[in-house]
């Protein structure tokens, strides 16, 4: 099994080879008439981690900046099995290699490039998503995409505040970007994640939302169980990181969030 410090190094050496963020805040597809509910919902915390059967595992994205696939595929898995459907796997390779990067084939360029959350979605509407082996091979190799099986996919709602995400999550995880410097590969860290600016970075990361508390978001990562103490779940403080909030550290961010 891998240790803490290995998986530390890996994760590591995995955003050290990733672009850093640049994207602002004016992408008129997500930001454009944006309003958030006027109050937040009744019920002041709540997690899906304490619904028995509610959550999966936490995947591990591997050497390969997936994370917006396994997000989104931890995400629905979810919802699935929150609606009463059989469990299933939503294979994240399958949405990062066919979706994410369809009529590609290098799979050293596909592991290699991350793939915008708003676009991965848009790309899940036209092309489907595909439940497959719990422990598929990444990159999934693109010369499968072809083979057929996909099931259709019409959702994707844009969430513009804390209070929508809020009631959405009471419904369903969600999906959420959120910036993330050096120091969030430390996979001995403690629970709650306050990023160290003179750190390496920041990157663009892709998460699924599971819960949240009166200053917190419960958080699921995607680098496996191990990372962390809490079976790869964390926590960040509300109106930290750039999710659904202005990132102090980095103004000119504010990551999309979405129900799926």
């Amino acid at each position: 099994m891998e240790s803490k410090a290995e998986l530390t190094a890996r994760i590591s050496r995995t955003l050290s080879a990733l672009p850093k963020a640049t994207r602002r805040t004016t992408d008129a597809r997500v930001f454009a008439l944006r309003r958030d509910a006027p109050a937040p919902p009744r019920v002041s915390s709540f997690s899906w981690r304490d619904q028995p059967g509610a959550l999966g595992i936490s995947k591990d994205q591997g050497k390969c900046a997936a994370c917006s696939a396994f997000a989104f595929s931890a995400a629905l898995e979810a919802k699935l099995r929150i609606s009463g459907q059989a469990a299933s796997m939503v294979d994240a390779g399958f949405l990062h290699t066919c979706v994410g990067h369809r009529g590609e084939s290098d799979p050293d360029e596909i592991c290699r490039q991350g793939v915008d959350l708003q676009d991965l979605i848009d790309g899940i509407r036209l092309r489907g998503y595909l439940e497959g082996n719990p422990a598929p091979i990444y990159p999934f190799p693109s010369t499968s995409c072809s083979l057929g099986g996909t099931r259709a996919y019409s959702g994707g709602v844009d969430l513009p505040g804390p209070n929508v995400a809020r009631a959405a999550i009471l419904e369903h995880p969600i999906v959420a970007e959120m910036l993330i410097w050096k120091d969030f590969s430390d996979a001995s860290a403690q629970a709650v994640y306050v990023p160290d600016p003179r750190t390496d970075g920041p990157w663009v990361h892709s998460v699924c939302l599971v819960g949240y508390t009166e200053t917190t978001w419960i958080v699921q990562n995607s680098f496996g169980p191990n990372w962390r103490d809490d079976q790869g779940f964390f926590q960040v403080a509300l109106g930290s990181c750039g999710i659904l909030s202005r990132c102090t550290l980095c103004p000119d961010f504010q990551g999309q969030t979405f129900s799926v």
